[in-house]
């Protein structure tokens, strides 16, 4: 698709409407780790949340360092992080204590086996 150059008059105007509708969360996707898709700017979001005023979801992208910069702005309620927790099935007890993490592998999304679904390793598995 051809970049939109209203893009972010037709998202202020959507959180508007859907604030008006009684809308109680929203799920905005930041951008990617898997395509090149621009990465949704602090600025917008800051814009975003003035004008939805509700709880938003963010993600796309995320990481602990990423979340942790976002999170004092009040630019989110709640972080989603569904590549990483693909390839890190202890991705909370990671996070938590540091410990590395297990690159994810996109060729084995979506499709085919299970592989890259169940045999990605725990940190203790690795130790």
């Amino acid at each position: 698709m051809k970049p939109d150059p209203k893009v972010e008059e037709t998202f202020l105007h959507l959180a508007q409407e859907l604030r008006k509708r009684g809308a109680v969360y929203i799920h905005v996707v930041r951008g990617s780790q898997l395509d090149e898709a621009p990465v949704v700017s602090e600025g917008f979001l800051a814009k975003f949340r003035k004008e939805f005023g509700a709880t938003i979801i963010l993600t796309g992208g995320l990481t602990k360092e990423i979340a942790k910069q976002i999170l004092p702005n009040d630019l989110a309620d709640l972080f989603g992080f569904g590549t990483l927790f693909i390839a890190n099935p202890d991705l909370v007890e990671r996070i938590k204590n540091n410990w590395p993490l297990n690159s994810p592998d996109p060729k084995t999304f979506y499709g085919g086996d299970a592989k890259g679904y169940t045999d990605y390793p725990t940190y203790w598995d690795d130790v």
